[in-house]
C-alpha cells in the first residue's frame, strides 16, 4: 500500500523531489517558500534550525506560528516538512533537548505541517514521545544523520528497524561515505529494508561527492525521495533541483523503454 500526502506518493517510482528553505528571518523564509512553491519540487522542507526559534525570552511561539501559517498557505499543493536539525546531527540548532521537544510539540499542535522530522536520538529511549506527537494527528519522519562516516551495515539495519517499529510513517537515514564500499552498503541496506518493510517509505542518501550517485539512483533500491537545492544546499552533495530533474528524467526515459 502506497503512502500518500496531497496526491504525492512516497513509493520510489519515481522518487519525489524535495527542496529545503533555510531563511534566518521571517521575510527570508517566506521568500524561500514562495520560490519553492513555484518550483517543480514535490516537497518543501522548512529547516527551522536556521531560524532563531529561541530568543533571550525563550521559545518564540509567535514568529514560529506566523511562519507555519504562512508556509502552509503558500504550500497548499506541496508536501510541507518541518525539520529542526541539531548540531549533533549536522544541523544548526544548539538548544537543549527540552527546547527541541517544545518546538516539535508546538508544530504538531499547530496542525500546519504535513510531516515533522523527528531525530531518532530524541526518542530512542522514550517512545512515548512518538505516541504523544501522533495523538495530535501529526505524521512523522524518523531520521538519523551521520556526517562523520557510514556505520556498519548491521548498525544501519538496526537504526532503520528501530525507527520503523517506533511507529513513524517514514524513516530517513543519511550517512557520509569514505569510499565506494560505503555507498554500496547504504544502497544494499536500503534495498533490504524496502523488501522487509514495503509499507514503510524509506529515504536514504549517501552524502558528499562520493555519495552523489545515491541521490539519482536511490529509487532502484527503494528510496522514495531525493533532496535537491534551490538557493542553498542543506547537505553536501545535493544537486540543484534542475539537475536532479534532468537526471531522473533521463533514467526514466531509458528505464521505461
Amino acid at each position: 500500500m502506497s503512502f500518500e500526502i496531497k496526491g504525492k506518493k512516497f513509493d520510489a517510482a519515481p522518487p519525489l523531489m524535495a527542496v529545503p528553505v533555510m531563511g534566518a528571518t521571517v521575510e527570508e523564509v517566506n521568500e524561500g517558500m514562495v520560490e519553492a512553491a513555484e518550483s517543480i519540487a514535490d516537497v518543501v522542507e522548512w529547516r527551522a534550525d536556521y531560524f532563531p526559534i529561541l530568543t533571550a525570552n525563550g521559545f518564540d511561539a509567535e514568529r514560529v506560528s506566523d511562519i507555519l501559517s504562512d508556509s502552509a498557505e503558500i504550500l497548499k499543493d506541496k508536501v510541507f516538512i518541518v525539520t529542526l536539525r541539531s548540531k549533533m546531527q549536522g544541523g544548526e540548532f544548539d538548544g537543549t533537548e527540552r527546547d527541541a521537544l517544545e518546538f516539535l510539540d508546538f508544530v504538531a499542535s499547530s496542525g500546519k505541517a504535513d510531516l515533522l522530522d523527528f531525530e531518532y536520538c530524541t526518542f530512542s529511549e522514550n517512545r512515548s514521545i512518538i505516541k504523544k506527537i501522533h495523538a495530535k494527528g501529526q505524521k512523522i519522519i524518523a531520521s538519523h544523520h551521520d556526517f562523520s562516516g557510514t556505520p556498519d551495515m548491521e548498525v544501519m539495519h538496526h537504526l532503520l528497524y528501530r525507527m520503523a517499529t517506533a511507529g513513524s510513517e517514514i524513516v530517513k537515514l543519511a550517512v557520509m561515505p569514505n569510499d565506494n564500499k560505503d555507498l554500496l552498503n547504504l544502497l544494499s541496506v536500503t534495498d533490504e529494508f524496502h523488501s522487509d518493510f514495503p509499507d514503510t517509505p524509506i529515504i536514504t542518501m549517501s552524502m558528499g561527492e562520493k555519495g552523489m550517485l545515491s541521490r539519482i539512483s536511490g529509487e532502484f533500491f527503494g528510496s522514495a525521495l531525493s533532496f535537491a537545492s534551490l538557493a542553498q544546499a542543506s547537505a553536501p552533495g545535493q544537486l540543484s533541483l534542475a539537475d536532479l530533474k534532468d537526471s531522473l528524467e533521463m533514467i526514466h526515459r531509458y528505464r521505461n523503454k
